[in-house]
């Protein structure tokens, strides 16, 4: 019983993290497409048209499927409908749920609206998303051997006890046929998904 709760636990955990994986994919990805639109606007592309060339830059770099590709192949199919980019920006940073798409969104946005210098705007927008990633990167390197050393720590007593159970199924014996023993057992079992539970949360850096 106490396995079959842990296991949401556990599926909670993983999914977080590839969802973190996700998350920092597409800044990835929105940063060389930022760049990409920047460039192509300093070589006279209008606005629209830039980003038409950043989705084929990004699409040639990261492929047709990748997550900013996809959501650039929707944008400017909308665009081709006559709706305005930087509203379409805005709803792609709403789904999205990161503060580097938003802040640009928003950024566009009040620029087409006012009449700024969009060239001047992306161009500086792309340096500091550059600024913050590599900080990011930095930061993630720091911590990822820490990250290991948690997952080691926490296959280990997995491992020691199944070796104790193959090796000296006598040894245990007493731990697993009686109600004492069981309870031992569980107690440590909940100790253990607690401390593992912690150890996790202590290591996933949210920048």
């Amino acid at each position: 019983c106490v396995i079959v709760v842990c296991i949401p636990l556990i599926g909670s955990v993983y999914q977080r993290r590839a969802t973190i994986r996700r998350k920092r994919m597409l800044e990835a990805q929105f940063q060389d497409g930022l760049g990409f639109a920047a460039a192509a606007l300093e070589t006279g592309y209008s606005l629209e048209n830039a980003w038409k060339e950043a989705q084929r830059e990004v699409e040639q770099l990261h492929g047709e499927d990748a997550v900013f590709a996809v959501a650039l192949q929707k944008i400017n199919q909308k665009v081709r409908m006559n709706e305005p980019l930087e509203r379409q920006f805005l709803e792609f940073a709403e789904e999205s749920e990161l503060e580097s798409i938003q802040n640009f969104a928003e950024v566009l946005y009040f620029a087409r609206k006012s009449g700024g210098n969009l060239t001047s705007i992306l161009r500086t927008t792309a340096a500091r998303l550059r600024q913050n990633f590599r900080v990011q990167e930095e930061i993630a390197l720091a911590i990822s051997s820490r990250q290991f050393e948690q997952r080691i720590m926490s296959i280990m007593p997995l491992g020691i006890l199944a070796y104790l159970r193959v090796g000296s199924p006598d040894f245990l014996a007493p731990l697993y046929h009686n109600a004492a023993g069981v309870a031992i057992m569980v107690g440590c079992l909940v100790l253990y998904g607690f401390a593992w539970y912690l150890s996790v949360k202590l290591t996933e850096i949210q920048i």
